[in-house]
């Protein structure tokens, strides 16, 4: 009797002896579970057929692997994330030209960057004279998950000034220590190029940019946090123009 797995039978891991081969074929699935594992000694196959799939399901799911010369290693899974239409920035996108104040801005078009992805935030400023005491900016809204988020932007003196997370939606922009000079200074709040990615990490696994189906020659700006889905961000070297973009990164 066959001591590998059959047809919808669950394994809490097992290991494939060298010689032995597993051969998923078209339209046939592997799945291992969180805290499962599949090893392959020296020697063993894993052949996955076109149209067949291996799925990884959550953290601690691993493909164990040993080499030739005796290193082990986890087959990882290239994951590919497509943004349709991804939006050029626009500075004014949640807050149109304001006098600079302590309090809450209007928002703008809803505090959505109009199409449907996560982007970082930006806040430009204008001096009128010499420059006020410009406070910080206070940003409140979702993230990929629709979890509630905050980020504090502190302007900067006739520039733009970059948030470093990835807010999906904005719900208030809240001005905090604000003191006038010689006159009143104005902001506009809107978002930038940074794209956040749906996958929590704490090293740069991405291999592939494109944009408008034209492979990024500059590999792109990527920041990844292990905690929080917001700080796992990608800038591509071109700036994004309502053009689809594709980033594929092992996950």
């Amino acid at each position: 009797m066959s001591r590998y797995p059959r047809k919808n039978t669950a394994y809490g891991g097992f290991t494939l002896p060298s010689g032995q081969t597993i051969a998923l074929a078209s339209g046939a699935a592997l799945s291992v579970a969180s805290g499962a594992s599949i090893a392959l000694a020296s020697g063993a196959d894993l052949n996955v057929a076109e149209g067949a799939d291996i799925n990884l399901a959550g953290v601690g799911a691993d493909v164990a692997m040993t080499s030739d010369v005796g290193v082990a290693a986890n087959a990882g899974t290239v994951a590919h994330v497509a943004y349709a239409a991804a939006a050029q920035a626009v500075t004014n996108r949640y807050v149109a030209s304001a006098n600079m104040k302590v309090g809450a801005y209007t928002l703008a078009n809803g505090g959505l960057p109009g199409d449907g992805h996560a982007h970082h935030v930006t806040v430009s400023h204008t001096a009128a004279g010499a420059a006020d005491t410009l406070g910080t900016i206070d940003i409140v809204g979702t993230n990929l998950l629709n979890e509630a988020i905050t980020e504090t932007i502190t302007p900067l003196d006739g520039t733009i000034a970059h948030g470093a997370k990835a807010f999906k939606s904005v719900t208030s922009v809240t001005g905090v220590g604000w003191v006038i000079g010689e006159g009143n200074d104005t902001i506009v709040v809107g978002f930038g190029d940074k794209l956040g990615l749906p996958y929590l990490g704490t090293v740069n696994t991405v291999v592939a940019a494109a944009i408008n189906s034209v492979r990024e020659a500059t590999a792109p700006a990527v920041v990844r946090d292990a905690d929080e889905i917001e700080k796992n961000t990608i800038d591509l070297s071109t700036n994004l123009a309502g053009t689809a973009v594709d980033v594929w990164l092992v996950v």
